[in-house]
């Protein structure tokens, strides 16, 4: 529950390695991203260990299986269609002869 000072000079330093066995490879990924690389990192094992709202990895991972859960009650009720290639499709088909209607008209 206490900092510790780390540093190259006195010999002590916690490898990446480290704290991933430590926590989790999640955590040690959310918590170095969440930070600037030029500024000073604190990285709390405790808060990175606990289970609940407190931890931010642990919040996220919660949220992700919610939603996960959401998309397959929701895919057994009403299967998802992809209308992507078919917006896709006409879309482009829409802008071709648009385009080609005003080559037309600035030939005229």
């Amino acid at each position: 529950g206490q900092e510790v000072k780390l540093g190259k000079r006195a010999g002590g330093y916690v490898t990446l390695r480290e704290l991933i066995e430590w926590t989790s490879r999640d955590a040690v990924r959310f918590f170095l991203i969440g930070r600037k690389a030029d500024t000073e990192f604190v990285f709390d094992i405790d808060l990175a260990l606990k289970a609940n709202d407190e931890n931010p990895v642990f919040y996220v991972q919660y949220a992700h299986a919610r939603i996960c859960s959401g998309v397959v009650i929701l895919s057994s009720v009403r299967p998802l269609r992809s209308t992507w290639p078919a917006a896709t499709a006409s879309a482009s088909r829409a802008v071709r002869t648009a385009g080609s209607s005003t080559r037309k008209r600035s030939a005229l």
